[in-house]
């Protein structure tokens, strides 16, 4: 007994020390050591501890209770993060694969007799284990949106032709709006009888709906039950006919669409305006990011989740009195190509965070480097639909003016 009450002792003796240097890397605007995990190695969070944590530097050396020291065990913490991270996200060899689901066999639901009617091919083929990891990441990508997003105005600097002015475009993800862009829509999950059966409520907004998905994965499971029962129906008869028993509204229906959930809180996780350079472009006439969006610009970025889908892009409206994020989608340049024709991109050149009281809370400027790699990519693939020219103009003088090895970005490749 005594062997165990010192084992607890030192877990929340480590617990304690390790929401110091948390607490300390916050307040010099950097973030805690298992959000930097999610896109860096644990050797360049160690590095980042040394060079800017007093903390860490001044117990590093110190031996806890079991004799190891700080700095080891807290290596052996941050390995054991970055591999629960990574068995929650899509494998290597299953990235693509689960792309096309996403992508290519995943419907829209359409609504019949007052119903919406939920297409479930893309669910088959992921076992229990795996819709479980699932819920688990969209929760991880609801702490990401605490902890980077909420409450707080994104203003990013946009580069023009003139070098020496900028433009702005002001945007904030809102807790609203965060189903949606972890593969959710609010209207087809509250109106499904089945969903209204296990919530018992007909009237939940969108924070409601994921409130409860995420209480019910940690507590009574009921979700993840009826996710049980509805694939071994699939699964155990010869004659389930998907598309067709799905037009009856008595027919049960797959509530969630697993594969677009775990893409999407991937990608939100992964990527963000906070962490990688992006363009933007503002879509010419009344063209928007997809037939159900209303998103007039959008922010575009690589991702490295898909090798055939390689662009994440982020859908906002931006109207004068009307601006918010709408949705994220992950694609390739040919399936997005015309509809940025004639778009004049711009490049974020940084972040200033606007934090609810208006004032100004840290933020960040994206290296020429970072700018520039981008910037190829961004032309390669779009070349020949985008007009450019602002943004050749652009990197022209900023060559000459603040970096004349930028031109290196281009032999790199």
């Amino acid at each position: 007994m005594d062997n165990d009450n010192s084992t607890l002792n030192e877990v929340l003796q480590f617990g304690k020390l390790v929401q110091l240097i948390n607490k300390e890397l916050k307040i010099k605007k950097v973030y805690d050591c298992e959000y930097m995990l999610i896109n860096h190695s644990v050797e360049d969070v160690i590095h980042v501890l040394e060079d800017l944590s007093d903390s860490y530097n001044s117990i590093k050396d110190e031996t806890l209770g079991n004799s190891i020291k700080f700095s080891d065990c807290l290596e052996k913490y941050l390995v054991l993060v970055k591999k629960y991270y990574e068995s929650l996200f899509i494998k290597n060899g299953d990235k693509d694969k689960v792309a096309d689901k996403y992508l290519k066999k995943v419907s829209e639901p359409t609504k019949r007799n007052g119903y919406y009617i939920h297409y479930n091919k893309s669910n088959i083929g992921m076992i229990m284990s795996d819709v479980q990891k699932t819920l688990s990441l969209m929760k991880e990508a609801v702490q990401v949106f605490y902890k980077v997003y909420n409450n707080k105005k994104l203003i990013a600097e946009l580069s023009t032709k003139d070098i020496d002015n900028s433009d702005y475009l002001e945007f904030q993800i809102k807790e609203s709006e965060l189903l949606h862009l972890l593969g959710v829509t609010a209207g087809q999950l509250r109106d499904n009888p089945d969903f209204q059966k296990l919530t018992g409520n007909k009237k939940m907004n969108s924070t409601q709906i994921l409130e409860w998905i995420l209480k019910d994965s940690e507590g009574n499971n009921d979700l993840l039950q009826y996710s049980e029962d509805f694939i071994k129906r699939i699964l155990n008869s010869a004659n389930y006919n998907v598309v067709e028993k799905q037009f009856s509204p008595e027919v049960s229906s797959q509530l969630l669409n697993y594969h677009k959930i775990k893409s999407k809180s991937e990608t939100f996780m992964k990527y963000g305006p906070l962490e990688k350079v992006s363009l933007v472009a503002k879509l010419q006439g009344n063209a928007t990011l997809s037939k159900n969006s209303k998103s007039n610009t959008v922010m575009i970025t690589k991702t490295d989740i898909y090798k055939k889908y390689p662009w994440a892009y982020f859908g906002s409206v931006q109207q004068p009195n009307n601006k918010y994020i709408e949705t994220l989608q992950i694609d390739s340049n040919e399936n997005k190509k015309e509809l940025f024709r004639y778009s004049k991109p711009a490049i974020v050149k940084g972040i200033e965070t606007i934090d609810g009281a208006g004032s100004v809370d840290g933020g960040r400027l994206f290296s020429p480097e970072e700018q520039f790699d981008l910037f190829v990519d961004a032309y390669t693939s779009f070349g020949d639909t985008m007009d450019f020219t602002d943004l050749i103009s652009y990197f022209q003088q900023l060559s000459d003016s603040y970096d004349p090895d930028i031109s290196r970005g281009k032999s790199r490749r």
